[in-house]
């Protein structure tokens, strides 16, 4: 995963937090999505440290708001340019 780009809804708790450490762990640069802003950034603070190269960023997104989607996607290209991209979501 190392290099690509992986938009995980759900991100905030469960299924979607997991997740988010695997692929990080393996490198992956991260856009954690879900509605709770404060639990999102809880698990940003634990991905620090899996890996130098990769990054992540918050993006509060309720999935089924079509403009929150298409924000969220904009964001993870602005802020992880010129990688590989591949998505993962879980439920809340």
């Amino acid at each position: 995963m190392r290099g690509r780009v992986t938009i995980v809804t759900g991100a905030s708790s469960g299924v979607g937090a997991a997740v988010a450490r695997t692929l990080a762990r393996e490198g992956a640069s991260l856009a954690l999505a879900a509605r709770r802003e404060e639990a999102l950034l809880e698990v940003q603070k634990g991905l620090e440290g899996f890996d130098g190269e990769a990054k992540s960023v918050v993006v509060p997104t309720d999935v089924t708001d079509r403009r929150q989607v298409r924000a969220l996607v904009a964001r993870a290209e602005e802020e992880c340019w010129g990688q590989s991209r591949s998505w993962s979501t879980a439920r809340e």
